[in-house]
């Protein structure tokens, strides 16, 4: 009689201890996971891609024990996000208004063809200066040059122009 309920006691401890083995397993594997998200979430922002760590985010259950924790990850990258956006936006502005400019000698190119155009003697045009004013939606440009005039001397003068951030020159102030 007692092989048998030594045998049914070593099968139960056996049967226990497997039981645990796998809710541990499960446990663990469940936490790896979490935190790994987290990380590859993290992993993400560094390399800016602020939709594939929010995805990442977004998958932690709400019951999970590290769910406070992504969720000040997901207000920070949300921030993050929205500045980087920004950054972007200015940045594709200040080229914008930097290609409209010779890098050679800073004038304005499309001011300098008009200036060109209206010269008796277009090769004797001197770039002297440039100077821009940004006013958010336009640019106020002024060059400076030298030019011979019809009585063959060299005068400088001065032209002002408004232009848009394409370059187009929109108003003639002087010329």
């Amino acid at each position: 009689m007692k092989k048998p309920i030594f045998i049914l006691i070593i099968t139960l401890i056996t049967l226990f201890f497997i039981l645990t083995g796998i809710a541990l397993v499960y446990l663990f594997n469940y936490e790896y996971t979490t935190k790994n998200k987290l990380k590859d979430g993290i992993s993400y922002i560094k390399i800016k891609n602020f939709d594939k760590a929010l995805e990442k985010f977004n998958t932690i259950d709400k019951t999970d024990s590290l769910y406070p924790e992504a969720l000040e990850y997901i207000k920070k990258t949300d921030s993050l996000k929205k500045l980087n956006n920004k950054i972007d936006s200015i940045s594709k502005r200040n080229t914008l208004i930097k290609n409209q400019f010779s890098s050679w000698n800073g004038s304005h190119k499309n001011l300098e063809k008009i200036i060109k155009s209206s010269l008796t003697d277009p090769n004797s045009y001197e770039h002297i200066k440039t100077v821009y004013f940004d006013l958010n939606d336009k640019l106020k440009v002024t060059t400076t040059y030298r030019a011979k005039n019809s009585f063959n001397g060299f005068v400088t003068n001065t032209a002002t122009v408004y232009c848009n951030l394409n370059g187009t020159i929109t108003e003639f102030l002087t010329k």
